[in-house]
């Protein structure tokens, strides 16, 4: 599994802790969301099976819309609306219908 498995769309256990943790902490760098963000079952993101690298993460970051970037200092936020901060809808189907 690449990169890109890991943090592609809006159910990625990794963009939705990066996701939670900007929304809740406001404007933070990208190492700051490394070093303190945490997956949905506690674990540290640093050390989860899905870690990234500082570059990787503003490589992404860059390229999502829900997240924004102040220059000068190199703060992310991100979009109150954004579908990484709402629940994820579990639909189950019964065999054979």
């Amino acid at each position: 599994m690449g990169l890109h498995n890991r943090v592609k769309g809006d159910v990625s256990p990794t963009m939705r802790a990066v996701a939670r943790f900007v929304h809740e902490r406001g404007p933070v760098t990208a190492s700051n969301i490394l070093e303190n963000a945490v997956l949905g079952n506690g674990k540290p993101l640093r050390q989860s099976k899905s870690s990234i690298t500082t570059a990787s993460l503003v490589g992404v970051l860059t390229a999502r819309q829900d997240f924004t970037r102040t220059h000068p200092i190199g703060t992310w936020t991100i979009d109150p609306k954004s579908n990484l901060l709402k629940p994820i809808k579990k639909e189950y189907t019964k065999l054979g219908d």
